[in-house]
């Protein structure tokens, strides 16, 4: 249920951070600090309690992007004021991610990561790689976006195995797209295949790459 994908979210452009809390009584909250002004805030989620799927997926500026039972809420961090990003509900709610989100574009996946898509909007959003047809593939994270979403950059792990307990990992390739004109930006990189995954953009044009 990518309970798996917890994590502390932040915007490198930005001062705040935040993750998924819990509050005296047990339920679950949303949490965010700002290292600037070193305040902290509390965002409830009514009536949730774990191990129930909230969870805390990235920091667009003074926006956060998260998911309770209710759906996918992108929350004014300063006003509190939400706006649906998908009203997604139920065991569908388990297949949706949102990645990454930098400068109002959203990366995500609504089919467990069986493809990914990039928008400023769901409705509007492009499928950058479908995954789906293929069942030796699929992305490692993470799944990023360049500093001003001009560029997405992913793994794309090959396996071979008969069954899901068997899967070897036989090549992890770097994949990175240029938005606007879709283009796939090959990485010379050594291996056949390689084992090479994106990691951090520094800026908007330089990628690190682990191998």
């Amino acid at each position: 249920n990518n309970l798996d994908q917890q994590r502390l979210v932040a915007d490198p452009r930005g001062s705040l951070v935040g993750w998924v809390g819990e509050n005296p009584a047990g339920e679950l909250t949303l949490e965010t600090y700002d290292q600037e002004s070193g305040e902290s805030r509390s965002y409830p989620a009514p009536g949730v309690r774990p191990p129930d799927d909230v969870l805390f997926f990235a920091i667009d500026d003074r926006t956060a992007y998260w998911r309770t039972p209710a759906g996918v809420f992108a929350v004014d961090l300063d006003t509190g004021s939400e706006r649906p990003v998908l009203e997604i509900t139920g065991d569908s709610a388990h297949d949706f991610e949102v990645y990454s989100v930098e400068d109002g574009v959203m990366a995500f996946s609504p089919s467990a990561d069986g493809n990914i898509l990039v928008g400023r909007s769901v409705s509007e959003a492009q499928e950058v790689i479908d995954f789906r047809a293929d069942a030796a593939a699929g992305p490692t994270d993470p799944v990023r976006l360049s500093p001003t979403g001009a560029w997405l950059s992913f793994g794309v792990a090959r396996s071979e195995g008969a069954s899901e307990d068997s899967i070897t990992i036989v090549g992890i390739e770097p994949e990175v797209y240029d938005l606007a004109t879709g283009e796939h930006v090959t990485l010379a990189l050594p291996g056949d295949p390689p084992l090479a995954i994106p990691s951090v953009w520094l800026d908007d044009a330089t990628l690190i790459v682990v191998g």
